[in-house]
């Protein structure tokens, strides 16, 4: 297993009882840019945000997707959607990174487009980005992305929340963590290079069970 900064994930798993199950790509695949399940489709979904696709799709899971769901049902909503910061799908971030580092695009045309709707569906989203390997760390490239996506996230006021903060600050991939992890309000930390701190305010998921599973 790779360290929690350097996500490598691969092989598929299989997820039942979902009522909905859709993803958006791009025509030509190599992009995704959301991800939908639901098991109670009228529900508010709780939106995560992270690098880049892996291989799950409108029909197929993976581990990560199994990792998330899991957590969603545990905090009671009942349906999730995902979005990242790169629309690339890859298994391997390093071919992230070289592709990045080449000048090839990385984040996808219509991905701003779809992040301004997956922002619109979810009010509570979970970002778990991670660090990244260290090529990716340091390059302009990815400072330059984190600073639009957050620009973009605090334009529209969603809450935000990582699991678990890396000493880089950057909001750790929730395949590493505890299913009962409670995830926390954070917000940007400065105006210099984006990272994340610990923050005050409303939490769902802090709100009692019974509540909680009211509202969303």
């Amino acid at each position: 297993m790779n360290a929690p900064g350097d996500v490598k994930v691969t092989g598929s798993v299989a997820l039942d009882g979902f009522d909905e199950r859709a993803a958006l790509f791009s025509d030509c695949r190599r992009f995704r840019y959301r991800l939908r399940r639901a098991w109670r489709p009228a529900a508010r979904p709780l939106g995560w945000l992270m690098l880049n696709p892996s291989t799950a799709d409108g029909e197929n899971d993976d581990q990560t997707l199994a990792s998330i769901t899991r957590k969603a049902q545990r905090y009671g909503f009942g349906a999730l959607e995902v979005a990242n910061l790169y629309g690339l799908v890859a298994t391997d971030p390093m071919y992230l990174v070289a592709l990045g580092h080449s000048g090839r695009d990385v984040v996808g045309k219509a991905s701003d487009d779809e992040l301004r709707e997956f922002l619109r569906l979810c009010p509570d989203i979970v970002l778990g980005w991670g660090n990244g390997p260290y090529r990716l760390q340091t390059a302009d490239w990815h400072r330059r992305r984190m600073h639009e996506v957050l620009r973009s996230i605090a334009s529209s006021g969603n809450r935000i929340y990582a699991i678990e903060l890396t000493a880089a600050g950057m909001p750790r991939h929730p395949l590493y963590m505890r299913d009962d992890s409670i995830p926390f309000r954070v917000a940007r930390d400065g105006e210099g290079p984006p990272k994340l701190r610990a923050a005050s305010g409303y939490n769902i998921f802090r709100v009692p069970e019974e509540e909680r599973r009211e509202r969303v």
